[in-house]
């Protein structure tokens, strides 16, 4: 591209007033530009479930196509170093060829990474295909790796088989409490540590979601419907589920209402506590919900219907025996019908028998705080009692979990101290 740029000089001179224009040419180099085109597929073998831009359901095959003018990005291998240029789609099918300009060029025989869209998992709407917001606009991430090969300023590479990189799930949802379906007006899958949100135009019971893939992992899905003008939260907590990229998954899921803590039952243990007085399945659910876990409900009392839940994570380090019981006493927020308490021994022994049976034996208590999402118990120091050195005023107990299992008590612990302090939650319920 060629510029022409006037710059007007003034010569005066001593003999004559006469003044000359003067004009100069500059050129602006020209922009190098390189082309490249690669042959693409949605994947090598034809059978998987691999996802790009058109996508449609047969039977439980979910089918994936390119779209013509389908963009995709042209990376370094790591996928964030160099971005060479974009390439488009030229027609539509299973297979098509991919062209388009770089601004540079890379090596011959160089790695490189293809990008198709990137997930945006905050905005679906349940939806496969057929809107501004539906997977296969928003959610669509499927990547390639080629080997370039550069012959002057073209390049063309190795074809490229893309593979999705979340799965696709379709979520039937239906209430807990009599199988009926449950249309809902949003629904939070959080996966993995990441939360998919999900708007649909109108309440629906069948969502298809993109998720991100995780092996082994936490699944929780909070629903939020919306009926007279009250809105009612649902939820629903897995572990150890496994999403594998590229693969289509229908999953029935049956969701709990969530209830205030003046109506639990023994249903509800294991189930977190939040600021609102609401019981979650766990601390994404009321998280996603909007407001903030606080304690994981752990025993029942037959007797008197209280229950008692123990704080999400401790308080702060390094507190003396005074200040730990300021803290317990004092912890906030505060519940109609709940009361704050700094623990007795018999009261820790009493929650680590109604979780496996045995009041010295800390594992099942420790296994039903993580899966709520609250903080293990540590076995790196002592926890404070509130329960008094019948000996010496000066002491008090102090409980310890060894690692192995195994929750021991001790007197003789000096209130000067610095130890770990969990407070505990205690309600009355059904």
């Amino acid at each position: 591209m060629k510029k022409t740029f006037a710059i007007i000089l003034a010569a005066a001179s001593l003999a004559a007033c006469a003044r000359e224009d003067l004009s100069i040419i500059v050129e602006e180099p020209e922009v190098q530009t390189y082309t490249m085109s690669v042959v693409a597929n949605k994947g090598e073998n034809p059978d998987d479930d691999i996802a790009t831009r058109a996508l449609s359901l047969s039977g439980s095959t979910l089918n994936a196509t390119w779209s013509q003018g389908d963009a995709v990005e042209v990376w370094t291998s790591d996928g964030t170093t160099t971005k060479y240029g974009t390439l488009t789609a030229e027609t539509s099918g299973a297979s098509t060829k991919l062209k388009g300009t770089l601004s540079s060029l890379p090596s011959n025989g160089q790695s490189l990474l293809l990008k198709y869209l990137s997930p945006a998992y905050a905005t679906q709407d349940g939806t496969l295909t057929g809107s501004e917001t539906s997977i296969d606009r928003v959610c669509d991430y499927a990547t390639a790796t080629v080997t370039a090969t550069v012959a002057g300023s073209n390049v063309t590479a190795t074809d490229a088989s893309f593979v999705n990189q979340q799965a696709i799930v379709k979520f039937t949802l239906k209430d807990k409490d009599d199988a009926s379906a449950l249309s809902v007006n949003k629904l939070f899958v959080t996966v993995g540590g990441t939360t998919c949100e999900v708007t649909p135009a109108a309440a629906m019971s069948e969502l298809y979601v993109a998720v991100p893939a995780v092996a082994s992992g936490r699944v929780t899905l909070t629903a939020q419907k919306t009926s007279l003008g009250f809105t009612f939260y649902y939820d629903y907590l897995k572990t150890g589920a496994t999403f594998a990229q590229g693969q289509y998954y229908a999953i029935n899921a049956s969701l709990t209402l969530v209830k205030n803590i003046n109506v639990a039952t023994t249903a509800s243990l294991g189930r977190v506590v939040a600021a609102d007085g609401m019981m979650y399945a766990c601390v994404e659910s009321a998280t996603n919900a909007g407001t903030t876990a606080i304690a994981v409900i752990t025993e029942r009392n037959s007797y008197a219907s209280t229950y008692g839940a123990i704080a999400i994570s401790e308080e702060s380090w390094g507190m003396n025996w005074s200040d730990a019981k300021s803290a317990c006493e004092g912890k906030t927020p505060k519940l109609d019908g709940a009361n704050w308490r700094f623990p007795t021994v018999d009261q820790w022994k009493s929650m680590c028998a109604a979780n496996g049976g045995n009041e010295y034996n800390y594992t099942g208590l420790d296994a039903l705080i993580t899966k709520a999402g609250g903080s293990p118990l540590r076995t790196d120091w002592f926890y404070w009692t509130s329960s008094p050195d019948e000996a010496n005023s000066n002491y008090k107990y102090h409980v310890s979990f060894n690692g192995n299992g195994s929750l021991y008590f001790r007197n003789g612990q000096d209130q000067s101290n610095k130890v770990y302090v969990r407070a505990f939650l205690y309600f009355v319920g059904n």
